[in-house]
């Protein structure tokens, strides 16, 4: 049996929106956030990091696609829902995907040796009305070197 994995250190700091409430951060995620709304409805919010690729940008929008409902797309038709966005001083992307009752917002990081994903997931109507804070907090991410 394999010992468990260091906690992976976190190189970024970020602005958290006051909508925001702080959730527990675990061997995957680095940190985690949630937002609700008066009627229950609820987003889940996590930074999550992973060395190599992961699968690259295809399995993993086609995955999230799963989550919320969605038919996975071709190569092709990945521009349907991903952007190229720069944030945290790099050059990554910005995906962006509605279901009938829910909706998922990320930002995708690729760099040398490692994926980070910075995704919202949740409540269809409470995803959108958090697309703002969500794109503010991507761009509020820095290095903290």
């Amino acid at each position: 049996k394999s010992a468990p994995l260091p906690p992976r250190k976190n190189p970024w700091i970020w602005e958290v929106p006051e909508s925001w409430n702080k959730g527990k951060a675990s061997s995957v995620r680095l940190a985690s956030f949630s937002v609700s709304d008066d009627s229950g409805e609820s987003l889940d919010i996590s930074v999550t990091s992973f060395p190599g690729d992961v699968g690259g940008l295809l399995a993993n929008v086609n995955r999230w696609l799963g989550q919320i409902g969605l038919s996975p797309v071709g190569q092709d038709n990945l521009k349907k829902y991903c952007s190229q966005l720069t944030f945290a001083g790099h050059s990554g992307h910005m995906v962006e995907a509605f279901g009938k009752e829910q909706g998922l917002f990320a930002g995708v990081l690729f760099l040398e040796d490692e994926s980070w994903f910075f995704k919202l997931q949740g409540d269809r109507k409470l995803a959108e009305h958090e697309k703002a804070n969500f794109s503010q907090f991507l761009q509020s991410i820095t290095s903290q070197k």
